[in-house]
């Protein structure tokens, strides 16, 4: 693999001594070698991966295209005599969260505070945990962290593991005194405890990159694989980059990296795909035929409900 600082300054490289030739060779042929030189330059640039770790960031909490909407309804009585039968409480609050969601789904973000608001008073989690979305964003109301932190931290003590993921983003990407690194791996390992493929992610990030926490490559390789085990993409493109990159404890390995790099590519990763290109030009022949046969004895198949934030659940 070409070491980082090469492989950063090789684009700009390539623009450079075609600007040059661009300006100081007369001839034609001159100029078009120096145009293209420019060109390769651009490409190698477009189409570069980058060297860091990938998780979800606080402006995730706010992407409409990665939030996955409760369709939870209210669960029919069980038969089983020994079952406690749901109360008209729960039903009410659970219909209070409905006329929350279809508010939010509608953009009437006001009435859906005040629905969330009513469900959330009465302890129904997944309104907390919205409510507390609402506070982050700014959606109908002014933003508020702190407001989004006591919601979320409501939800979180019910083991609501979205709320306890969202609070290690908060946590670790929040600003001002905001900002604790301790109390975000905490809050993500809580959540990655789970089975939360977002919080396995992001504790792996943490492992990776020693933030809160001393560098351990070999716990950043277990939740990376936690996470991937569920199909989750950033999962796989960061396991491609730890064999990619190669540390002390595990060497470089670009076989491995391709295979983990297809995978996520597969699950429609963009980055995955660049990087692909990138670790594709470096491997033989020989090489891309015993990445192929990996591969094909490990299919990764896409789960449903892959999203890249909160999960947003029901009662």
């Amino acid at each position: 693999m070409i070491p980082k600082p090469i492989y950063e300054l090789l684009p700009y490289t390539y623009m450079g001594i075609g600007l040059i030739a661009l300006i100081s060779v007369e001839s034609t042929l001159g100029k078009i070698c120096g145009l293209i030189l420019i060109i390769i330059g651009i490409v190698i640039h477009q189409t570069r991966w980058s060297y860091r770790h990938r998780k979800l960031r606080l402006e995730d909490l706010g992407n409409q295209n990665a939030r996955a909407r409760s369709k939870h309804k209210i669960k029919p009585r069980t038969t089983n005599a020994h079952a406690e039968p749901i109360s008209r409480r729960q039903v009410k609050c659970q219909e209070d969260f409905l006329k929350g969601e279809n508010s939010y789904e509608q953009g009437d973000y006001p009435a859906a505070l005040k629905w969330y608001r009513k469900a959330a008073e009465q302890g129904h989690a997944s309104a907390q945990v919205n409510l507390g979305e609402m506070y982050a964003e700014g959606l109908g109301i002014a933003r508020n962290f702190q407001e989004a932190l006591r919601w979320y931290h409501k939800a979180a003590e019910q083991n609501f593991a979205s709320a306890q993921f969202n609070l290690g983003v908060l946590y670790e990407q929040g600003g001002g005194a905001l900002r604790n690194l301790e109390t975000a791996l905490s809050w993500y390992g809580k959540a990655a405890e789970q089975g939360y493929a977002p919080a396995q992610l992001n504790l792996g990030a943490m492992y990776a990159e020693g933030s809160g926490v001393d560098q351990d490559i070999g716990e950043a390789l277990n939740w990376y694989h936690k996470a991937a085990d569920q199909g989750y993409a950033l999962a796989h493109f960061n396991l491609g980059m730890i064999y990619a990159e190669g540390q002390e404890e595990i060497p470089q390995d670009l076989v491995m990296a391709y295979v983990w790099f297809s995978r996520s590519s597969v699950l429609g990763d963009q980055e995955a795909r660049n990087a692909l290109k990138a670790i594709g030009s470096q491997l033989s022949l020989e090489q891309k035929e015993q990445a192929q046969m990996l591969l094909q004895t490990s299919v990764v198949e896409e789960p449903s409900g892959r999203n890249r934030l909160a999960a947003r659940g029901g009662f």
